[in-house]
């Protein structure tokens, strides 16, 4: 999302980065910026492209623990990552992980057997901080799928070989 920038049609603040045009999720509208930044990671491009899309190339499981490699523009070799899938959009490729970053979430846990009940839209409006306890070393991240079975997250990062933990 773009900091202190608000829709020319509808005024909300709701809106994301696209491929060459910034779009707003409220009302839908597409526009540029006068500063608009030119980003040539292949990565969230690809996001951007794939989140189109009315539905995904797979889903993982719903409140499954998996284990998984993430890659960046900047550190291809890339490194184990843990993630639970929390919700996905209805009619869109779109869907919130949890990363775990290698820390083993306890399942019984009162906050996420909460997050997990919480719907894709609940989970955008409420937004991504003062979501978790300041003791939590969780992330939740907005991700899409392709048909390689790789995920592509909205802040440029690419997650593969998924495997349940």
């Amino acid at each position: 999302m773009i900091e202190d920038t608000n829709c020319p049609n509808c005024g909300s603040n709701d809106i994301y980065l696209g491929n060459g045009y910034n779009k707003c999720e409220n009302c839908g509208k597409e526009f540029l910026l006068e500063f608009e930044e030119v980003d040539d990671n292949i990565y969230l491009e690809t996001y951007n492209c794939l989140v189109k899309l009315k539905e995904a190339f797979f889903k993982l499981k719903h409140g499954q623990l998996y284990s998984c490699i993430i890659e960046s523009e900047d550190d291809k070799t890339g490194k184990p990552l843990l993630i639970i899938p929390l919700a996905w959009e209805k009619n869109r490729n779109r869907f919130f992980i949890l990363c775990c970053f290698n820390e083993k979430p306890k399942e019984d846990s009162e906050f996420l057997v909460e997050l997990l009940k919480k719907s894709f839209e609940t989970l955008k409006k409420e937004g991504k901080t003062g979501l978790f306890p300041e003791s939590y070393k969780g992330q939740p991240l907005m991700c899409t799928t392709d048909r390689d079975g790789a995920v592509f997250s909205e802040v440029g990062e690419r997650l593969i070989d998924f495997k349940e933990v």
